[in-house]
């Protein structure tokens, strides 16, 4: 992805909103900016099939949750688990500064907390 993907991800968000059907539902914080993210996830048969976010905060954070949304949805839970957490940070193609590696890590964080719980798995395994 490149700049380019990341404004259009700011201006037409994937799957934002609520999931009406949704059978897993998470959201998260990041105190020290007030970052918010909120996934809905409809799950069946072990794979993603739905995700919408609702993400509030900054830009990096509102993109990279739609982003998410958009390369996780029909995967198998297993395989989204195995995408590494700093994925994330590699999403637009440019370098994240150090400052702003939370904007981009709060909505795989908050993904992988609510697949690991849905396979009742420690938090720490999921990585």
């Amino acid at each position: 992805m490149s700049d380019e993907d990341m404004s259009d991800h700011l201006l037409n968000p994937y799957h934002r909103g609520r999931l009406n059907n949704a059978t897993h539902r998470i959201s998260e914080r990041n105190p020290a900016c007030g970052d918010e993210v909120t996934l809905e996830l409809w799950i069946e048969n072990n794979r993603i099939r739905e995700v919408w976010h609702n993400a509030r905060g900054c830009g990096l954070c509102k993109a990279t949750a739609s982003a998410i949304c958009q390369k996780t949805e029909g995967m198998l839970i297993s395989d989204a688990l195995q995408l590494p957490e700093l994925w994330s940070l590699h999403l637009f193609g440019f370098t994240i500064s150090h400052g702003r590696r939370d904007c981009c890590l709060l909505p795989m964080q908050a993904l992988r907390k609510l697949l690991a719980n849905h396979m009742n798995l420690p938090e720490s395994q999921s990585e």
